[in-house]
């Protein structure tokens, strides 16, 4: 039981400073069903300079429209 609150403890530490909203990060600790996962753009594809910045506003979309689709549609939050 201890080492489940220990694990919640640095999800929600390791979720505020990947830059989730502390609400987002507080969800962690109230809800079992909730994990964080993270990876770099540069991880699924080799990008470098205006290549890797057109990748992350395609994700981000015009206004974050494209941002805010792909969470309501998969239930993730994207930092």
């Amino acid at each position: 039981r201890d080492s489940g609150a220990i694990q919640k403890g640095a999800d929600f530490i390791q979720a505020y400073m990947l830059g989730f909203e502390v609400q987002d990060a507080v969800a962690l600790l109230r809800l079992e069903d909730l994990y964080v996962d993270s990876f770099e753009i540069k991880d699924v594809k080799t990008l470098h300079g205006d290549h890797l910045s057109r990748a992350i506003g395609r994700i981000a979309g015009q206004d974050g429209k494209t941002r805010f689709a792909i969470e309501n549609a998969t239930r993730t939050r994207i930092v």
